[in-house]
């Protein structure tokens, strides 16, 4: 078991219940006593955030006005949490991202760290009552675990520690271009070239965005391009264009929504 001298208030410390795992995490999301489903699987059983963000050598600084077209797409500020869970077998491995597959299905869900540390940032809008039934879950079943509501840097840095102490992976987060922070929800910016096949991906955090916002799309892009460190010259003419969404269809995370 992972000891570590964490203060108290970010710290739970749990004991396993005995109760049979898959339908316990069914019925403490759902709110149902019926048998649990099928697990979800697929490209919507997680919704992810944001796409890798490359930085590539290639891109110089200043470079400026082969650009054809940026896609944006600004985040959308909601109440966040981070989950940690110590696995310290394959099962309990399989069981975390089961119960996140799950949580994915109603909420923004990005993975920080896997391995014998696996922690996962959440994102809800409005209603934050699933995250009190995601710690009620993970205080059943894991002998250690954490729970960090409105976590910022220190709480990034807190998962690197226990993640080098217990052999754990972290996991590639998008940093953003003005400040350098990590973000796991941020506002994102691809700009496609005219000569080049690879577009260049861009993240900003949260406070960066929120600092620089702008009601027109086109000039709140501009905006956060002009302001980032490869001082990139896109042209204000360069139009700019919703981005995809890239979540699980609104559909369905209103009908599971509407099961909790």
């Amino acid at each position: 078991m992972l000891t570590l001298g964490i203060r108290p208030s970010i710290l739970t410390l749990v004991v396993k219940s005995g109760r049979e795992w898959d339908q316990l995490s069914h019925n403490v999301l759902s709110g149902s006593t019926d048998a649990p489903p099928a697990w979800p699987s697929g490209p919507n059983s997680m919704k992810t955030a944001a796409p890798d963000v490359r930085r590539k050598g290639r891109y110089e600084m200043g470079r400026s006005c082969d650009a054809i077209r940026i896609y944006f797409y600004p985040g959308h500020p909601g109440a966040r949490a981070m989950f940690l869970a110590e696995a310290r077998t394959k099962k309990e491995v399989r069981q975390v991202r089961e119960l996140f597959d799950v949580v994915g299905q109603l909420a923004e869900v990005v993975p920080i760290s896997s391995g014998r540390v696996m922690s996962y940032a959440v994102q809800v809008q409005g209603d934050t009552s699933l995250f009190g039934k995601v710690e009620c879950l993970m205080k059943a079943q894991f002998p250690f675990s954490l729970v960090e509501r409105n976590f910022s840097e220190v709480t990034f840095q807190l998962v690197r520690t226990l993640c080098e102490d217990a052999n754990g992976e972290i996991d590639e987060l998008a940093e953003c271009g003005i400040c350098g922070s990590a973000d796991p929800f941020p506002t994102r910016a691809t700009i496609e070239w005219a000569a080049e096949e690879e577009p260049l991906h861009l993240a900003y955090c949260s406070r960066c965005a929120a600092r620089h916002a702008d009601e027109d799309m086109a000039r709140f892009a501009h905006g956060l391009i002009r302001r980032d460190t490869q001082k990139l010259r896109i042209p204000l003419d360069v139009p700019v264009m919703p981005m995809p969404d890239m979540g699980a269809d609104s559909d369905e995370i209103e009908l599971l929504a509407a099961t909790g």
